[in-house]
Protein backbone atom coordinates (compact mmCIF):
# COMPACT_ATOMS: atom_id res chain seq x y z
CA UNK A 1 0.00 0.00 0.00
CA UNK A 2 0.85 3.64 -0.62
CA UNK A 3 2.77 5.09 2.48
CA UNK A 4 2.31 8.46 3.26
CA UNK A 5 4.30 10.15 6.01
CA UNK A 6 3.49 13.49 7.73
CA UNK A 7 6.86 15.59 9.39
CA UNK A 8 7.52 19.10 10.54
CA UNK A 9 8.72 20.68 14.12
CA UNK A 10 6.25 20.24 17.02
CA UNK A 11 3.31 22.13 17.07
CA UNK A 12 2.17 22.76 13.46
CA UNK A 13 -0.77 20.80 13.37
CA UNK A 14 0.19 17.31 12.20
CA UNK A 15 -1.78 15.51 14.21
CA UNK A 16 -4.82 17.58 13.33
CA UNK A 17 -3.94 16.75 9.66
CA UNK A 18 -3.86 12.85 10.53
CA UNK A 19 -7.08 12.85 12.33
CA UNK A 20 -8.56 14.84 9.47
CA UNK A 21 -7.38 12.12 6.88
CA UNK A 22 -7.96 9.15 8.86
CA UNK A 23 -11.57 10.34 9.72
CA UNK A 24 -11.11 9.55 13.05
CA UNK A 25 -10.13 11.28 16.61
CA UNK A 26 -6.64 9.02 17.16
CA UNK A 27 -4.22 11.15 18.00
CA UNK A 28 -4.43 13.52 20.59
CA UNK A 29 -3.92 17.42 20.02
CA UNK A 30 -2.71 20.24 22.37
CA UNK A 31 -1.72 23.50 21.60
CA UNK A 32 1.28 22.14 23.98
CA UNK A 33 3.95 21.98 21.79
CA UNK A 34 5.00 17.65 21.99
CA UNK A 35 1.93 15.99 22.51
CA UNK A 36 2.36 13.44 19.99
CA UNK A 37 5.74 10.99 21.16
CA UNK A 38 5.23 7.98 19.46
CA UNK A 39 4.50 7.31 15.96
CA UNK A 40 1.31 6.46 14.98
CA UNK A 41 -0.13 4.17 11.93
CA UNK A 42 -3.63 4.28 10.15
CA UNK A 43 -5.21 3.47 7.18
CA UNK A 44 -6.82 6.79 5.16
CA UNK A 45 -8.36 8.24 2.21
CA UNK A 46 -9.10 10.93 0.17
CA UNK A 47 -12.00 10.22 -2.30
CA UNK A 48 -10.16 6.61 -4.28
CA UNK A 49 -6.83 7.52 -2.68
CA UNK A 50 -6.10 5.46 -0.31
CA UNK A 51 -2.82 4.97 1.90
CA UNK A 52 -1.41 4.18 5.45
CA UNK A 53 -0.81 7.24 6.97
CA UNK A 54 1.61 7.93 9.57
CA UNK A 55 1.58 11.08 12.36
CA UNK A 56 5.21 11.43 14.06
CA UNK A 57 6.37 13.69 16.83
CA UNK A 58 7.99 17.21 16.03
CA UNK A 59 11.66 17.01 14.92
CA UNK A 60 13.38 18.53 17.88
CA UNK A 61 17.11 20.18 17.48
CA UNK A 62 17.23 22.55 20.49
CA UNK A 63 16.87 20.25 22.78
CA UNK A 64 19.26 16.98 23.23
CA UNK A 65 18.74 13.76 25.35
CA UNK A 66 17.92 9.94 24.64
CA UNK A 67 14.22 10.79 24.65
CA UNK A 68 14.47 13.44 21.70
CA UNK A 69 16.89 11.41 19.82
CA UNK A 70 15.10 8.20 19.84
CA UNK A 71 12.21 10.32 18.54
CA UNK A 72 14.35 11.82 15.81
CA UNK A 73 15.48 8.05 14.89
CA UNK A 74 12.21 7.14 14.59
CA UNK A 75 11.14 9.71 12.13
CA UNK A 76 14.08 8.80 9.94
CA UNK A 77 13.24 5.56 10.07
CA UNK A 78 9.94 5.90 8.68
CA UNK A 79 10.77 8.37 6.17
CA UNK A 80 12.75 5.43 4.89
CA UNK A 81 9.79 4.31 3.99
CA UNK A 82 7.72 6.66 2.83
CA UNK A 83 6.30 6.75 -0.84
CA UNK A 84 5.16 10.51 -0.04
CA UNK A 85 6.37 13.12 2.72
CA UNK A 86 4.02 16.06 3.84
CA UNK A 87 5.43 18.52 5.24
CA UNK A 88 3.64 20.72 7.46
CA UNK A 89 4.83 24.61 8.38
CA UNK A 90 2.84 26.79 10.48
CA UNK A 91 1.62 29.91 7.75
CA UNK A 92 0.46 32.07 10.75
CA UNK A 93 4.28 31.83 12.23
CA UNK A 94 5.97 32.02 8.87
CA UNK A 95 9.18 30.13 7.95
CA UNK A 96 11.37 29.78 10.87
CA UNK A 97 15.17 28.13 10.76
CA UNK A 98 13.67 24.71 11.98
CA UNK A 99 11.74 24.70 9.02
CA UNK A 100 14.69 25.12 6.88
CA UNK A 101 16.70 22.43 8.84
CA UNK A 102 13.67 20.07 8.18
CA UNK A 103 13.01 20.74 4.23
CA UNK A 104 17.45 20.23 4.31
CA UNK A 105 16.52 16.66 6.13
CA UNK A 106 13.81 15.74 3.27
CA UNK A 107 15.69 16.76 0.30
CA UNK A 108 18.21 14.22 1.09
CA UNK A 109 15.34 11.27 0.99
CA UNK A 110 14.45 12.90 -2.92
CA UNK A 111 11.38 11.87 -2.34
CA UNK A 112 7.96 13.51 -4.12
CA UNK A 113 7.52 15.68 -1.01
CA UNK A 114 4.35 17.69 -0.43
CA UNK A 115 4.29 21.21 1.39
CA UNK A 116 1.18 22.38 3.79
CA UNK A 117 1.08 26.05 5.12
CA UNK A 118 -1.38 25.04 8.00
CA UNK A 119 -3.65 27.31 10.10
CA UNK A 120 -4.45 29.19 7.01
CA UNK A 121 -8.16 29.52 7.43
CA UNK A 122 -7.73 33.21 7.37
CA UNK A 123 -7.18 35.00 4.12
CA UNK A 124 -4.71 37.48 5.83
CA UNK A 125 -2.13 34.72 6.00
CA UNK A 126 -1.35 33.96 2.37
CA UNK A 127 1.49 35.93 2.29
CA UNK A 128 3.24 33.51 5.45
CA UNK A 129 2.02 30.53 2.63
CA UNK A 130 4.50 32.33 -0.06
CA UNK A 131 7.38 31.60 2.32
CA UNK A 132 6.95 27.89 1.94
CA UNK A 133 8.76 28.49 -1.65
CA UNK A 134 12.08 29.80 0.22
CA UNK A 135 12.28 25.91 1.09
CA UNK A 136 12.73 24.31 -1.98
CA UNK A 137 10.28 21.91 -1.86
CA UNK A 138 7.54 23.32 -4.51
CA UNK A 139 4.23 25.07 -4.05
CA UNK A 140 2.59 25.08 -1.05
CA UNK A 141 -0.69 24.99 -0.32
CA UNK A 142 -2.79 26.98 1.70
CA UNK A 143 -4.30 24.63 3.96
CA UNK A 144 -6.15 24.11 7.43
CA UNK A 145 -6.56 20.61 8.65
CA UNK A 146 -8.68 22.05 11.41
CA UNK A 147 -11.30 23.18 8.69
CA UNK A 148 -10.71 21.09 5.95
CA UNK A 149 -9.31 23.74 3.44
CA UNK A 150 -7.11 22.86 0.88
CA UNK A 151 -8.19 18.83 0.56
CA UNK A 152 -8.87 18.95 -3.40
CA UNK A 153 -5.49 20.48 -3.96
CA UNK A 154 -3.42 18.05 -1.65
CA UNK A 155 -5.83 15.12 -3.28
CA UNK A 156 -4.63 16.64 -6.80
CA UNK A 157 -0.91 16.63 -5.62
CA UNK A 158 -0.84 12.70 -3.93
CA UNK A 159 -2.90 11.69 -7.36
CA UNK A 160 -0.22 13.26 -9.62
CA UNK A 161 2.29 11.16 -7.60
CA UNK A 162 0.36 7.54 -7.87
CA UNK A 163 -2.34 5.96 -8.63
CA UNK A 164 -5.36 5.58 -7.10
CA UNK A 165 -5.05 2.26 -4.87
CA UNK A 166 -8.18 -0.19 -4.64
CA UNK A 167 -10.14 -1.28 -1.44
CA UNK A 168 -8.81 -4.73 -2.19
CA UNK A 169 -5.49 -4.40 -1.73
CA UNK A 170 -6.61 -3.64 2.34
CA UNK A 171 -5.39 -6.34 4.74
CA UNK A 172 -8.97 -8.50 5.54
CA UNK A 173 -10.47 -10.03 8.38
CA UNK A 174 -8.96 -7.47 11.12
CA UNK A 175 -11.85 -8.78 13.37
CA UNK A 176 -9.46 -12.12 13.77
CA UNK A 177 -6.87 -9.97 15.27
CA UNK A 178 -6.27 -10.16 19.11
CA UNK A 179 -6.30 -7.07 20.22
CA UNK A 180 -4.02 -7.22 23.52
CA UNK A 181 -4.16 -3.23 25.48
CA UNK A 182 -1.52 -2.38 27.99
CA UNK A 183 -2.67 -0.76 30.96
CA UNK A 184 -1.22 0.39 34.41
CA UNK A 185 -0.19 2.80 36.11
CA UNK A 186 2.48 5.22 34.34
CA UNK A 187 6.43 3.55 34.11
CA UNK A 188 5.39 0.09 35.17
CA UNK A 189 7.73 -0.80 31.62
CA UNK A 190 4.34 -1.09 29.15
CA UNK A 191 6.70 0.79 26.11
CA UNK A 192 9.25 -1.49 27.33
CA UNK A 193 7.09 -4.70 27.24
CA UNK A 194 5.97 -4.05 23.85
CA UNK A 195 9.15 -3.29 22.44
CA UNK A 196 10.56 -6.75 23.78
CA UNK A 197 7.91 -8.61 22.33
CA UNK A 198 8.44 -7.05 18.90
CA UNK A 199 11.91 -7.33 18.94
CA UNK A 200 13.38 -3.86 17.86
CA UNK A 201 12.66 -0.30 19.95
CA UNK A 202 9.39 0.87 18.38
CA UNK A 203 7.65 2.97 20.94
CA UNK A 204 9.92 5.72 22.62
CA UNK A 205 11.00 4.90 26.60
CA UNK A 206 12.33 6.75 28.94
CA UNK A 207 13.09 6.39 32.78
CA UNK A 208 11.08 9.78 32.94
CA UNK A 209 7.39 8.68 34.25
CA UNK A 210 4.55 10.16 31.64
CA UNK A 211 6.24 9.55 28.39
CA UNK A 212 3.63 7.72 26.41
CA UNK A 213 0.74 10.30 25.71
CA UNK A 214 -1.68 8.34 22.85
CA UNK A 215 -2.63 5.06 22.95
CA UNK A 216 -0.57 3.54 19.95
CA UNK A 217 -1.75 0.34 18.00
CA UNK A 218 1.11 -2.17 16.77
CA UNK A 219 0.23 -4.95 14.01
CA UNK A 220 1.97 -8.46 15.61
CA UNK A 221 1.67 -12.02 14.20
CA UNK A 222 3.18 -14.53 16.32
CA UNK A 223 3.06 -18.75 15.82
CA UNK A 224 0.42 -17.95 13.35
CA UNK A 225 -1.52 -15.36 15.27
CA UNK A 226 -2.35 -11.91 14.39
CA UNK A 227 -2.74 -9.53 17.32
CA UNK A 228 -3.01 -5.53 17.41
CA UNK A 229 -0.59 -4.83 20.50
CA UNK A 230 -1.83 -1.11 22.34
CA UNK A 231 0.62 0.89 24.06
CA UNK A 232 -1.48 3.55 26.41
CA UNK A 233 -0.53 6.10 28.99
CA UNK A 234 -0.42 5.64 32.27
CA UNK A 235 -3.30 5.96 34.33
CA UNK A 236 -2.80 8.17 37.75
CA UNK A 237 -5.58 8.59 40.34
CA UNK A 238 -7.63 10.86 39.38
CA UNK A 239 -6.95 13.34 42.15
CA UNK A 240 -3.27 13.58 40.71
CA UNK A 241 -4.56 14.41 37.02
CA UNK A 242 -4.42 18.26 36.89
CA UNK A 243 -3.76 19.37 33.15
CA UNK A 244 -6.39 19.07 30.65
CA UNK A 245 -3.58 17.38 28.39
CA UNK A 246 -3.40 14.79 31.12
CA UNK A 247 -7.19 14.06 31.01
CA UNK A 248 -6.87 13.47 27.43
CA UNK A 249 -3.79 11.09 27.80
CA UNK A 250 -6.64 9.18 30.24
CA UNK A 251 -9.69 9.22 27.94
CA UNK A 252 -7.15 7.77 25.49
CA UNK A 253 -6.32 4.50 27.35
CA UNK A 254 -9.91 4.44 28.81
CA UNK A 255 -10.75 3.98 25.29
CA UNK A 256 -8.19 1.53 24.10
CA UNK A 257 -9.58 -0.81 27.25
CA UNK A 258 -13.29 -0.46 26.00
CA UNK A 259 -11.62 -1.30 22.09
CA UNK A 260 -9.56 -4.44 23.21
CA UNK A 261 -10.04 -7.67 24.09
CA UNK A 262 -7.18 -8.59 26.78
CA UNK A 263 -6.28 -6.05 28.98
CA UNK A 264 -2.64 -6.68 30.27
CA UNK A 265 -2.38 -5.09 33.66
CA UNK A 266 1.23 -4.26 34.17
CA UNK A 267 2.29 -3.67 37.55
CA UNK A 268 5.79 -2.53 38.96
CA UNK A 269 7.13 -5.24 41.10
CA UNK A 270 8.90 -3.54 42.88
CA UNK A 271 6.31 -2.09 44.51
CA UNK A 272 3.40 -2.66 46.24
CA UNK A 273 -0.06 -3.83 44.61
CA UNK A 274 -2.08 -0.43 45.83
CA UNK A 275 -5.51 0.99 44.91
CA UNK A 276 -4.77 2.38 41.69
CA UNK A 277 -3.47 -1.07 40.33
CA UNK A 278 -6.96 -2.41 41.37
CA UNK A 279 -8.89 0.14 40.75
CA UNK A 280 -7.76 -0.46 36.97
CA UNK A 281 -8.20 -4.05 37.23
CA UNK A 282 -11.55 -3.37 38.08
CA UNK A 283 -12.37 -1.13 34.99
CA UNK A 284 -11.20 -3.56 33.07
CA UNK A 285 -13.57 -6.33 34.94
CA UNK A 286 -16.00 -4.02 34.55
CA UNK A 287 -16.11 -3.43 30.83
CA UNK A 288 -15.91 -7.26 30.05
CA UNK A 289 -12.70 -8.13 29.09
CA UNK A 290 -10.14 -10.74 29.41
CA UNK A 291 -7.91 -9.65 32.06
CA UNK A 292 -3.88 -10.88 32.72
CA UNK A 293 -1.72 -9.63 35.93
CA UNK A 294 1.50 -9.13 34.83
CA UNK A 295 4.37 -8.28 37.90
CA UNK A 296 7.05 -6.32 35.78
CA UNK A 297 10.30 -5.43 36.28
CA UNK A 298 10.84 -9.44 37.84
CA UNK A 299 14.23 -9.49 37.25
CA UNK A 300 15.01 -6.12 39.91
CA UNK A 301 13.37 -8.57 42.71
CA UNK A 302 15.35 -10.43 45.21
CA UNK A 303 13.23 -12.14 47.61
CA UNK A 304 10.89 -13.47 44.56
CA UNK A 305 8.60 -15.79 46.46
CA UNK A 306 7.42 -13.39 48.93
CA UNK A 307 7.02 -10.59 46.43
CA UNK A 308 5.12 -13.17 44.82
CA UNK A 309 2.86 -13.98 47.83
CA UNK A 310 2.23 -10.54 48.55
CA UNK A 311 0.73 -10.02 45.68
CA UNK A 312 -1.91 -12.86 45.53
CA UNK A 313 -2.89 -12.16 49.27
CA UNK A 314 -3.41 -8.31 48.24
CA UNK A 315 -5.91 -9.83 45.05
CA UNK A 316 -7.57 -12.20 47.26
CA UNK A 317 -8.31 -9.83 50.57
CA UNK A 318 -9.22 -6.71 47.76
CA UNK A 319 -10.89 -8.06 44.45
CA UNK A 320 -11.58 -11.79 45.00
CA UNK A 321 -13.17 -12.26 40.80
CA UNK A 322 -9.11 -10.84 40.20
CA UNK A 323 -7.31 -13.75 42.14
CA UNK A 324 -8.60 -16.28 39.49
CA UNK A 325 -7.02 -14.23 36.60
CA UNK A 326 -3.63 -15.12 35.69
CA UNK A 327 -0.27 -13.87 36.31
CA UNK A 328 2.87 -13.24 34.50
CA UNK A 329 6.01 -12.33 36.07
CA UNK A 330 7.98 -10.43 33.25
CA UNK A 331 11.07 -8.26 32.41
CA UNK A 332 10.49 -6.55 29.80
CA UNK A 333 14.55 -5.39 29.84
CA UNK A 334 15.76 -8.82 29.91
CA UNK A 335 13.11 -10.73 28.41
CA UNK A 336 11.36 -13.13 31.14
CA UNK A 337 7.89 -14.28 30.83
CA UNK A 338 7.48 -12.92 26.80
CA UNK A 339 6.27 -16.23 25.28
CA UNK A 340 4.17 -17.21 28.46
CA UNK A 341 2.33 -13.95 27.98
CA UNK A 342 1.33 -14.32 24.34
CA UNK A 343 0.53 -18.27 24.46
CA UNK A 344 -1.81 -16.92 27.53
CA UNK A 345 -3.21 -14.58 25.39
CA UNK A 346 -4.38 -16.87 22.99
CA UNK A 347 -5.78 -18.96 25.55
CA UNK A 348 -7.52 -16.83 27.19
CA UNK A 349 -8.73 -15.03 23.98
CA UNK A 350 -10.13 -18.48 22.85
CA UNK A 351 -12.05 -18.97 26.51
CA UNK A 352 -13.62 -15.10 26.30
CA UNK A 353 -15.35 -16.49 22.88
CA UNK A 354 -16.42 -19.42 24.28
CA UNK A 355 -19.74 -21.13 24.21
CA UNK A 356 -20.82 -23.59 26.18
CA UNK A 357 -23.39 -26.15 24.92
CA UNK A 358 -26.62 -26.06 27.15
CA UNK A 359 -26.74 -30.04 28.05
CA UNK A 360 -23.51 -29.34 29.13
CA UNK A 361 -23.95 -26.45 31.44
CA UNK A 362 -27.11 -28.06 32.76
CA UNK A 363 -25.20 -31.23 33.95
CA UNK A 364 -23.04 -29.28 35.67
CA UNK A 365 -25.02 -27.07 37.38
CA UNK A 366 -27.20 -29.74 38.57
CA UNK A 367 -24.12 -31.13 40.18
CA UNK A 368 -23.48 -27.67 41.77
CA UNK A 369 -26.51 -26.80 43.30
CA UNK A 370 -26.60 -30.33 44.46
CA UNK A 371 -23.55 -29.46 46.39
CA UNK A 372 -24.33 -26.31 47.62
CA UNK A 373 -28.29 -25.57 47.52
CA UNK A 374 -29.33 -22.01 47.66
CA UNK A 375 -30.29 -20.62 50.70
CA UNK A 376 -34.09 -19.78 51.78
CA UNK A 377 -35.56 -17.08 50.03
CA UNK A 378 -37.19 -13.85 52.34
CA UNK A 379 -40.60 -15.39 53.19
CA UNK A 380 -38.73 -18.67 54.44
CA UNK A 381 -39.25 -20.84 51.40
CA UNK A 382 -36.41 -22.66 49.17
CA UNK A 383 -34.99 -21.11 46.22
CA UNK A 384 -35.08 -23.81 42.92
CA UNK A 385 -32.75 -22.92 40.32
CA UNK A 386 -34.07 -25.02 37.50
CA UNK A 387 -31.92 -24.10 34.29
CA UNK A 388 -28.92 -21.97 32.94
CA UNK A 389 -27.95 -21.20 29.55
CA UNK A 390 -25.25 -18.93 27.93
CA UNK A 391 -26.75 -16.52 25.68
CA UNK A 392 -23.39 -14.67 24.67
CA UNK A 393 -19.46 -14.17 24.49
CA UNK A 394 -17.10 -11.89 24.86
CA UNK A 395 -17.58 -12.08 27.78
CA UNK A 396 -19.41 -15.22 28.33
CA UNK A 397 -22.94 -14.18 29.87
CA UNK A 398 -24.81 -16.54 31.28
CA UNK A 399 -28.70 -16.51 32.48
CA UNK A 400 -30.37 -19.02 35.13
CA UNK A 401 -33.93 -19.53 35.62
CA UNK A 402 -35.94 -20.11 38.72
CA UNK A 403 -38.37 -19.23 41.39
CA UNK A 404 -37.47 -16.28 43.96
CA UNK A 405 -35.11 -15.40 42.26
CA UNK A 406 -34.64 -11.66 43.23
CA UNK A 407 -33.67 -13.14 46.66
CA UNK A 408 -30.77 -14.74 45.48
CA UNK A 409 -27.70 -13.59 47.49
CA UNK A 410 -24.52 -11.64 45.89
CA UNK A 411 -22.90 -14.94 48.13
CA UNK A 412 -24.06 -17.49 46.09
CA UNK A 413 -23.40 -15.65 42.64
CA UNK A 414 -20.00 -15.26 43.36
CA UNK A 415 -20.06 -19.20 44.70
CA UNK A 416 -21.56 -20.28 41.10
CA UNK A 417 -18.99 -17.97 38.95
CA UNK A 418 -16.32 -19.42 41.21
CA UNK A 419 -17.42 -23.12 40.29
CA UNK A 420 -18.02 -21.89 36.34
CA UNK A 421 -14.49 -20.99 36.48
CA UNK A 422 -12.75 -23.73 37.58
CA UNK A 423 -14.81 -26.77 35.83
CA UNK A 424 -14.49 -24.74 32.52
CA UNK A 425 -10.99 -23.14 33.22
CA UNK A 426 -12.60 -19.43 31.99
CA UNK A 427 -9.19 -18.07 34.54
CA UNK A 428 -8.75 -14.22 33.62
CA UNK A 429 -12.59 -14.30 31.90
CA UNK A 430 -15.19 -11.99 33.40
CA UNK A 431 -18.49 -13.97 33.76
CA UNK A 432 -22.01 -12.36 33.62
CA UNK A 433 -24.85 -14.07 35.74
CA UNK A 434 -28.23 -12.96 35.26
CA UNK A 435 -31.39 -14.04 37.21
CA UNK A 436 -34.43 -14.50 35.57
CA UNK A 437 -38.09 -15.86 36.89
CA UNK A 438 -39.19 -19.26 35.68
CA UNK A 439 -42.21 -18.07 33.67
CA UNK A 440 -45.74 -19.94 35.19
CA UNK A 441 -47.49 -21.69 31.75
CA UNK A 442 -51.05 -21.25 33.46
CA UNK A 443 -50.36 -17.54 34.30
CA UNK A 444 -52.39 -15.49 32.49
Amino acid sequence: MLNIVIVGRPNVGKSTLFNRLIKKNLSIISEKAGTTRDYREFDAEIADIKFNLTDHAGFEFNQKNELISFINKSIYQNLEKANIILMVFDSVVGVTSEDKKISKILKKFNKPTILLGNKSENTNVKYQVSEGWSLGLGTPIAFSALHGVGIDELYTRINGFTTPQKEHNLISNKNQDIKIAFVGKPNTGKSTLINTLLGYERLVTSPESGTTHDSIEIDFEWNKNRFKLIDTAGLRRKSKVKENLEYKFVGASLKAIKNTNIAILVVDGTEELNKQDLSIARWVIEEGKALILCINKWDLIINKQEVFNNFFNRLERSLPEMSKSQIIKSSGKVGIGIGEMLQLSVEIYENWNKRLKTSVLNNWFEKVIQNHPPPLSKSGKRIKLQYISQVKSRPPTFVIFGNFSDDLPESYLRYIKSKLTDNFKLYGVPLRIKIRKKKNPYST
